[in-house]
């Protein structure tokens, strides 16, 4: 478990091994199902409030993209559960992803993918 923005963040593995689940308790991810497709999209501008670069910050806003290029090359699927919406997605071999389902659940706070 790691604190990152005031948000507790686990990572697991999923129960065939062939995938992950990372999960926090934020305040989930604001917008529509396609603003959150472009947040995963490999071929985005990067979006990033981190102008200074510390150590501790990482790679400054790549991580979503990093997780859609993974899916896309492992043939995998995404699916992220925010805001009561559980959004499935599937990144293009052109950079962008797409929406291929919404549907509406009851979620606690947080965002899971």
């Amino acid at each position: 478990m790691v604190s990152t923005n005031g948000a507790e963040v686990t990572v697991q593995s999923l129960p065939a091994k062939n995938g992950y689940i990372v999960e926090d308790d934020g305040t989930g991810i604001n917008g529509t199902p396609e603003d959150i497709a472009r947040l995963f999209s490999i071929n985005r501008p990067m979006v990033s409030t981190k102008l200074l670069r510390l150590p501790t910050r990482g790679a400054l806003g790549n991580g979503l993209r990093v997780v859609a290029g993974a899916v896309l090359a492992s043939g995998g699927s995404l699916v992220v559960t925010t805001r009561n919406r559980r959004i499935g997605l599937r990144p293009e071999r052109d950079g962008s992803t797409t929406v291929v389902s919404v549907d509406e659940t009851i979620f606690r706070v947080g965002t899971t993918v």
